[in-house]
């Protein structure tokens, strides 16, 4: 999802990295998009990230997209300190 969020805030600049991955996990949990976890093998280190695909089969390029998307509250995205996990 890294590279997504660089193509996002080349329009919008704004765009923090964790709001837009709280953005994308509202839209997992309203259905409109799936994530899943992938991995690949560099230098002898396992270098891990997340693919995000849209779900709408019925979706198409360029047509506007009326869904509510659940997003947890500010007091809920904090996270505690230690190791970020997948």
């Amino acid at each position: 999802t890294g590279q997504l969020h660089r193509e996002v805030v080349e329009q919008f600049p704004a765009m923090e990295r964790r709001l837009f991955e709280d953005l994308l996990g509202g839209m997992a949990r309203g259905g409109l998009v799936r994530i899943e976890d992938d991995q690949f093998e560099k230098d002898r280190q396992t270098i891990r990230f997340r693919r995000a695909y849209l779900t709408g089969t019925e979706l198409r390029q360029g047509e506007p997209i009326e869904a509510r998307i659940p997003v947890a509250p500010p007091s809920a995205r904090k996270r505690k300190s230690g190791k970020r996990r997948w």
